[in-house]
């Protein structure tokens, strides 16, 4: 199982990191050509400006031409023996176009169809340019004798054909190769840029018309090799903060649908900002982060008010002034948080963030901020704390998602199930409430969800209201067990957790409490019915004495699942002084850890210890010997 949620969880994350590559916004696209520039723009870095394809083809033809095919000069004699005036004619005809030059029908047709006026002819290692046309083919020289002896020999004409197969040929050859690596060193050497705009140097003032090469500049700074530096940087951004939040194995693959989701969406808007030209001061992070941290883990929220950080400044043409603002505002939500115990408290943090943006952007810049970012933030704010209000209410009514203020909500031990625990099953009810305190101090000392552990732990037995009499806390001297199978009464036993978690639900308790219920035994075992079951029949099914569990996946179902075993322990404890509750919550941690009941959730030894600590001394505090007053 642990490797499919691992796959399944690494999936989202890359997933993630695609959208969030392909929304790279263009900081420019509010720049339009032929119209005034609202803002003044200077190049982030040195910029070249590319020939555009059309440029660099253009050009290349023109290289091309310039370098000119290459031809080998191969010289040869045509001799006679006969000395007629034929042959002295054909003789004569001969020298002159050899000097001229012959090429192959085939070179012929490439010098025809190169884009060259003229050819290099090598000459004994000398170097000639010639026009091209004067080359003549062997086909062209060979047709034009032949049809001026027509005129002149007619008789003659099959004799002189044979003669000039025999001893015409071309004495220029084409060297394709030579020509090949002149013009391919020739394109190399094509610049594929225009010109350099330096870093620093203004491309445009405000109020300026745009024209053609500036707007090509503006384009340039989105177009060039940034666009991939950015796409990488948001990669590994990714991979990091993957890493970061899968290395807890307490992160659940809903925790990671969630902040996902998010950060996607958190893009999107983002990104449509950008392209519409405005700053990062309409900025709505603090709308993301507001949500998320009464949803998700509070460290799990921290790491994404990071990457949403890191991210917007990557948007923002890598603007640090825009990740600083950003993380700042979100820190600060996160902050403000911790003292809401109402929801439309919400409503108020503006009256803290707009005055922190405005001091943060104040201090970035170095002057006063202006009327038009006051505006920004203040709009960014109120329409921020406004949606969280909102999206948080319709969350809470529509689902059972976690959430500080559901959870304040059913904090109240007049919430009608707690008084029906304390009606029904006093023992169970009595019991609840020293795991809260246990629970609730130990969640506090290693940085967990107190709240959580606290309300967790309050109807974490709810499901012992049914048959409240079979469990020994609620017993005054009869137990019904002893009637009963092992099987059956192991059935009972364990049946207060599958019957808790219908409670839950039918009274619309939080997903987190739920969760707390169905794994606070884990898949343990009910070891007095088993080994009393074993007795009758050794070969009996030990699955039947198991609780179904999960395993705790969290830090708060850990804490709740000691906090109930050990408090359950030490009440059975006939001697409640201090070095019996130490040694039994000792004994107790050192089990369920080494038992493998942990080993889903992030805690560490460290923790253990910790926990250890605090259940000691708050039972102490609960069970300490009470002086007798007469």
């Amino acid at each position: 199982m642990k490797p499919m949620k691992n796959i399944a969880n690494f999936s989202i994350f890359f997933i993630s990191s695609i959208i969030c590559t392909l929304l790279i916004p263009n900081p420019y696209s509010f720049i339009k050509i032929n119209e005034k520039s609202p803002v003044d723009i200077y190049a982030p870095y040195d910029i070249k400006i590319y020939k555009t394809l059309n440029e660099l083809k253009a050009e290349s033809i023109k290289v091309i031409s310039q370098v000119y095919p290459v031809l080998v000069y191969e010289e040869y004699n045509i001799e006679s023996k006969e000395k007629s005036p034929l042959f002295e004619f054909l003789m004569l005809e001969l020298r002159k176009y050899l000097n001229l030059g012959i090429v192959s029908d085939e070179d012929h047709k490439f010098l025809q169809n190169d884009l060259s006026e003229k050819v290099a002819i090598y000459v004994g290692g000398e170097l000639y340019e010639k026009n091209k046309n004067n080359i003549l083919s062997f086909s062209k020289v060979y047709d034009t004798i032949i049809s001026q002896v027509k005129l002149i020999y007619p008789d003659s004409v099959e004799k002189v054909k044979i003669f000039l197969l025999e001893h015409l040929k071309p004495n220029l050859k084409l060297d394709k190769k030579l020509t090949q690596e002149n013009r391919m060193s020739a394109l190399n050497s094509i610049e594929k840029y225009k010109y350099i705009v330096n870093k620093g140097e203004l491309i445009v003032k405000k109020g300026e018309r745009v024209d053609e090469e500036t707007y090509e500049k503006i384009k340039a700074i989105y177009q060039n090799k940034n666009l991939i530096f950015k796409g990488l940087l948001i990669v590994i951004l990714f991979i990091l903060w993957g890493s970061i939040n899968l290395s807890r194995k307490s992160i659940s693959i809903s925790n990671n649908l969630i902040i996902n989701s998010a950060i996607v969406l958190f893009s999107l808007i983002h990104s449509f900002i950008i392209n519409a030209g405005y700053s990062y001061l309409l900025n709505f992070s603090m709308f993301f982060n507001i949500v998320l941290v009464f949803l998700i883990p509070k460290h799990i929220s921290i790491n994404y008010a990071t990457t949403s950080s890191i991210l917007l400044g990557i948007y923002f043409n890598m603007d640090f002034h825009a990740f600083v603002w950003t993380l700042a505002i979100s820190l600060s939500s996160i902050l403000l948080s911790n003292i809401i115990k109402k929801r439309y408290e919400i409503l108020l943090f503006g009256i803290f963030l707009i005055p922190l943006g405005i001091l943060l952007q104040s201090i970035l810049k170095y002057e006063i901020t202006s009327s038009r970012e006051i505006l920004l933030i203040s709009i960014s704010v109120i329409i921020s704390l406004f949606l969280a209000f909102i999206v948080l209410l319709v969350i809470e009514k529509t689902t059972r998602l976690t959430t500080k203020f559901n959870l304040l909500d059913i904090s109240d031990l007049e919430h009608p199930l707690i008084q029906m625990l304390r009606d029904k099953a006093p023992g169970t009810y009595n019991h609840s409430i020293n795991v809260s305190i246990l629970a609730q101090e130990a969640a506090e000392e290693i940085g967990a969800n107190a709240l959580l552990c606290k309300v967790g732990s309050y109807f974490h037995d709810i499901g012992k209201i049914k048959n409240p009499e079979y469990f020994i806390e609620n017993q005054t001297g009869y137990n019904p067990h002893d009637e009963l199978d092992p099987v059956e009464s192991a059935k009972i036993v364990i049946g207060h957790v599958i019957e808790g978690v219908k409670i839950a639900k039918k009274f619309g308790l939080p997903n987190a409490v739920i969760d707390i219920i169905r794994t606070h035994h884990g898949t343990s075992i009910l070891e007095p019915f088993y080994k009393k079951a074993i007795l009758k029949n050794p070969d009996i099914d030990k699955k039947l004495f198991q609780y179904p569990g999960p395993n705790p996946r969290t830090r708060e179902e850990a804490i709740v699942m000691l906090a109930d075993s050990v408090e359950a322990a030490v009440r059975s404890l006939k001697e409640k002084d201090k070095d019996s509750i130490k040694k039994l919550v000792r004994e107790i941690l050192n089990n369920k850890w080494e038992s493998g009941y942990l080993e889903n959730t992030d805690l560490k030894k460290r923790d253990i210890e910790k926990i250890e600590e605090v259940f000691i001394r708050v039972l102490e505090s609960i069970y300490h010997p009470r002086i007798a007053y007469d």
